[in-house]
């Protein structure tokens, strides 16, 4: 967890993880420099400046990652530098010059993201295969008191965010009658992009 200040320019407090005393570092757009200041407003260092930083241009987002490391973003070069933690040494640039169209970053922050589940809709059972067990399996969770599908989502056939007697209806129609076929993911292992209160516990056929 940062706490992220606004100073005139980018600030943030070091955590005491990564610094033996917190410390006010300071984005300085204007020369090109990461300042860094006491918690008492008194200049300490400065810690990166310009062409003898990896070229440090117009830093403006500051933020310590989990590796100990400070990450600046360097508008006018369109990449995110990498600095030591303890020294401010210049490491590498962690994002390269327009990578996946960067432009001008200005913020940025580490998020813990849960990966997507991957799992095959209509595989209501997570055997690896689709056929009349699904809708039974579905039927039997919905009016007979059996057990949820292990990957609830993957019994959304329809990708409506919820299971009903529908599924098994959509299921039944693609089986008998060459109806529409699952939405995707159906057919290989994929996630689904699609938000829902759905949950996908486990689906063994994808590990």
């Amino acid at each position: 967890m940062f706490k992220l200040l606004t100073v005139v320019s980018v600030c943030t407090l070091v955590p005491l993880s990564a610094a033996p005393a917190q410390q006010l570092l300071v984005s300085s757009f204007g020369n090109n420099r990461v300042l860094e200041y006491s918690t008492t407003g008194s200049f300490g260092a400065t810690l990166a400046q310009g062409r003898s930083s990896g070229g440090l241009d117009g830093p403006l987002g500051l933020v310590f990652g989990p590796d100990g490391n400070l990450y600046v973003t360097s508008p006018g070069s369109d990449e995110v530098l990498r600095y030591n933690g303890a020294t401010g040494a210049f490491i590498d640039a962690f994002v390269s010059a327009g990578s996946g169209g960067l432009d001008s970053p200005t913020y940025l922050d580490f998020l813990d993201i849960e990966p997507l589940a991957v799992f095959m809709r209509g595989d209501v059972n997570a055997d690896g295969t689709y056929d009349f067990s699904e809708a039974v399996y579905t039927l039997g969770f919905l009016f007979r008191g059996g057990l949820p599908p292990p990957c609830v989502d993957a019994a959304d056939i329809s990708d409506e965010g919820e299971v009903s007697i529908t599924s098994a209806i959509y299921s039944l129609s693609f089986l008998v009658a060459r109806g529409a076929p699952p939405l995707p993911p159906y057919s290989s292992c994929d996630a689904d992009l699609t938000a829902d209160p759905l949950g996908c516990e486990s689906f063994p056929s994808c590990d």
